[in-house]
């Protein structure tokens, strides 16, 4: 008998999102996809990554989160602790994770008392209205991909934190999800579980 190690995305919980109904209608039915945590070791895992922030158009952030699972993968001591999810389409398989499947993905790391702290957060772009609608010419299949990743942490996390970039739609996503702005600390903004 010998031990198999398996190295793989996994599977973390399902996240409600809307999805289109059909190519002839602008309306969204609620469908539930999958939020995995990337295994940094897992050549696949990366393999999507890498896809994601060479082919997201008009992204911010995909690049620095794929730079990231890859220090995680070479141990680097600056990248102690810090996870990497993704909310992805894709139904199964999850040890051959789809770059093309992916809605977007997170970086989070410890942060003084915030056992989560977000440092990145980046849906797909062709997946967000206001991007679809003027670069791709199309309109989007999913929307709320970023509430439902912040949904999908608050799971997992009692505390969970940011300080989000500086316009305000950003600001204004994160408080519609519960977020408040620290009176101490400036652009620090703090979910708790009630």
């Amino acid at each position: 008998m010998t031990n198999q190690i398996s190295y793989k995305a996994n599977f973390v919980n399902k996240s409600l999102v809307g999805k289109v109904i059909d190519n002839n209608c602008h309306g969204f039915t609620n469908k539930y996809v999958p939020f995995v945590k990337i295994d940094p070791f897992n050549a696949s895992d990366i393999d999507a990554l890498k896809l994601a922030s060479d082919y997201w158009m008009s992204d911010r952030f995909a690049k620095n989160i794929y730079y990231a699972a890859c220090a995680l993968q070479n141990d680097s001591r600056f990248y102690k602790n810090h996870e990497i999810y993704a909310l992805t389409s894709q139904a199964s398989d999850f040890e051959n994770l789809e770059g093309e499947k992916i809605l977007g993905l997170v970086h989070t790391a410890p942060f003084y008392d915030t056992p989560m702290f977000i440092e990145h957060l980046q849906a797909n772009p062709e997946q967000l209205p206001m991007y679809s609608k003027y670069l791709f010419k199309k309109e989007p299949i999913y929307r709320g991909i970023g509430t439902a990743i912040i949904n999908s942490l608050k799971e997992i996390s009692n505390k969970l934190s940011c300080f989000p970039a500086s316009e305000k739609s950003v600001k204004d996503f994160y408080i519609k999800n519960g977020f408040v702005k620290h009176p101490n600390i400036s652009n620090y903004y703090v979910w708790e579980k009630k």
